[in-house]
């Protein structure tokens, strides 16, 4: 009998240690379906507008304007990262660029309509989609048109304060005076 005892102890001892063994690698392992806390919050504005003067190597200033009719713009926390995104709609621009055309600088000024885009502030880049483009040419008799067109979408980004713009399934009409 006292065989009988001692060995139900011991099954009983081990079937304990399985079950605080098992409890604390249970506690320790991340959640099966951990959920994803998503915080945000959002602002209403019209008559937004953005301004930015951008230095370059030269010492010559490029002006970047944009205004939108209306914006909505949103804080987005999920879980350790934090989102700011501007919603913007009726969107005008005006960019000043500078383009190296056969060892010479020429300042060209880029405009652009979109019917709504998103600003990512951390990316410093706004996506647009729908707009009508037009690039001039910025000469002392005056502005020279180059190309006007429809795309499908832009993107702008301000990449170390130079702005990077690039449009997506444009069609144009080029000015038959420039070469």
């Amino acid at each position: 009998m006292f065989k009988n005892a001692l060995g139900f102890a011991s099954f009983s001892v081990v079937v304990f240690m399985g079950l605080i063994l098992g409890l604390m690698y249970f506690m320790s392992s991340p959640p099966i379906l951990e959920k994803k806390k998503i915080v945000s919050t959002e602002q209403n504005k019209t008559g937004v507008v953005k301004e930015a003067y951008l230095v370059q190597e030269d010492g010559s200033v490029l002006h970047e304007y944009l205004c939108a009719k209306s914006s909505v713009f949103k804080i987005i926390k999920d879980n350790n990262k934090t989102q700011f995104i501007e919603n913007l709609e009726g969107i005008s621009a005006v960019l000043e660029d500078a383009v190296n055309q056969g060892g010479k600088t020429v300042k060209q000024i880029r405009s652009f309509q979109a019917q709504g885009g998103v600003w990512d502030y951390a990316a410093q880049r706004l996506r647009a989609n729908k707009a009508h483009v037009s690039i001039v040419e910025s000469q002392k008799s005056g502005l020279k048109p180059i190309f006007q067109g429809h795309a499908e979408a832009l993107d702008l980004q301000i990449e170390n304060g130079k702005p990077k713009f690039t449009i997506v399934g444009f069609k144009a009409k080029l000015n038959k005076d420039k070469p």
